[in-house]
């Protein structure tokens, strides 16, 4: 016992020390898993873009590009080939067939500008379903591109899309063969 009395500085000096190293420590891994858990959530808390044909209300084809994720997504663009509309209309189509200025494939020659979550926006692609059912192809192929919109920390997401007609050309095909 004298012992601890003649030497308690010492020895509060080494706790000390001991106590030091050992917070150092776990502030490091604190760190590390705070890192870890902001990067989890910044990939939970992202825009999921997607593009779809689909029937509308109206009866007409559209192109449907919603973003599904939870946050916005920003200068939303889809690439894809070939042309959606000349496959439906033609190279040369009739006059009930869009304006020229609208046969480009939509949502690809200028971006979106944001896109909410949960918010979709669709373009005409045919006023009649049996026009899709005669397109010169059945699959498009290519990329939906867009980002967080998050300053210089922004992250580019590219998600890859096929746009299928099968289900409209073999829908179409058994209507006209019942008629």
């Amino acid at each position: 016992m004298d012992w601890f009395e003649a030497h308690n500085g010492f020895i509060m000096a080494i706790s000390v020390l001991v106590y030091a190293i050992i917070s150092i420590f776990l502030l490091k891994h604190m760190g590390k898993s705070d890192k870890i858990s902001k990067e989890l959530e910044r990939s939970r808390l992202r825009p999921i873009v997607s593009i779809r044909l689909g029937d509308a209300c109206d009866g007409t084809q559209r192109l449907f590009i919603k973003n599904s994720g939870l946050t916005p997504a920003f200068d939303v663009i889809a690439e894809y080939s070939p042309n959606i509309i000349e496959a439906i209309w033609g190279k040369e189509p009739p006059k009930n067939a869009p304006s020229p200025r609208n046969r480009e494939n939509p949502f690809t020659r200028t971006s979106i500008g944001m896109l909410a979550p949960g918010q979709e926006i669709n373009r005409l692609i045919s006023t009649n379903a049996r026009l899709i059912s005669k397109a010169s192809h059945e699959t498009f192929e290519g990329q939906i591109r867009y980002n967080d919109g998050l300053g210089k920390h922004a992250r580019e997401y590219k998600e890859k899309i096929i746009i299928d007609l099968t289900h409209y050309k073999e829908q179409y095909a058994e209507l006209e063969f019942r008629v």
